[in-house]
């Protein structure tokens, strides 16, 4: 998306981000549909241009609004959307070893928000409520691929994201116990599916196209 002259102020409000969740909403229920199933990826196009027409902390709310859409999008449709680097962003973008200046026991609610404040970021429930969500948008996309031939390569990705954040970051080494709970929750929660890898590999390999992708990617090693 083109960052002309007073498109932030024309997508950044509520009417835009609303009428996204819509047309997902819209194509998700009639995906049957033959000639709406062209509009998928200029919405997807859409959706993610965005999110990057201003990825910094202030418009985290929004970020999660439109990616909770596109999820829901992916899951109905049983397709493919990049969603996965959108959410890591949210590590990249916001330094969880600075402390934050002021203490709030309650997490915000981005539910009612699009964007916040310069107060808001420095706040220590500003971070609390990020990795809440970043938590319940890669616990959401896992759902979405749990039946897929491709979920053991997907959770894996999802595992050495966050090891290779937290290492990047030095967020093991300082031990932020913030940080530290995000950790142990994401841990709880592909731990189930770290077991099912040995099942799920077995019946990757009775597909066919399986083994000419992996005897093609062999051959170029």
């Amino acid at each position: 998306m083109e960052k002309a002259k007073g498109t932030p102020k024309a997508v950044y409000n509520w009417s835009y981000v609303q009428c996204v969740s819509l047309w997902c909403s819209v194509l998700a229920s009639l995906h049957e549909n033959a000639m709406l199933n062209s509009l998928i990826y200029p919405l997807v196009q859409v959706a993610i241009g965005c999110i990057r027409l201003r990825p910094t902390a202030k418009f985290f709310p929004l970020r999660f609004h439109i990616l909770r859409s596109l999820i829901l999008l992916e899951r109905q449709l049983d397709i493919y959307i990049p969603v996965l680097p959108l959410i890591y962003e949210v590590f990249r973008t916001v330094d969880f070893n600075q402390k934050p200046r002021t203490v709030k026991p309650r997490p915000i609610d981005f539910s009612c928000q699009l964007r916040l404040s310069s107060s808001h970021i420095v706040e220590s429930s500003f971070r609390t409520a990020s990795i809440n969500y970043v938590t319940e948008l890669i616990t959401e996309y896992a759902y979405n691929h749990c039946c897929a031939a491709s979920f053991p390569e997907l959770v894996l990705f999802c595992i050495l994201q966050v090891r290779y954040i937290m290492v990047m970051q030095n967020y093991v080494v300082l031990h932020i116990p913030l940080i530290e709970t995000m950790f142990a929750s994401y841990k709880q929660v592909f731990s189930s599916t770290l077991k099912t890898f040995p099942y799920k590999q077995s019946q990757q390999k009775k597909l066919s196209f399986y083994w000419s992708y992996y005897l093609s990617i062999t051959k170029m090693a």
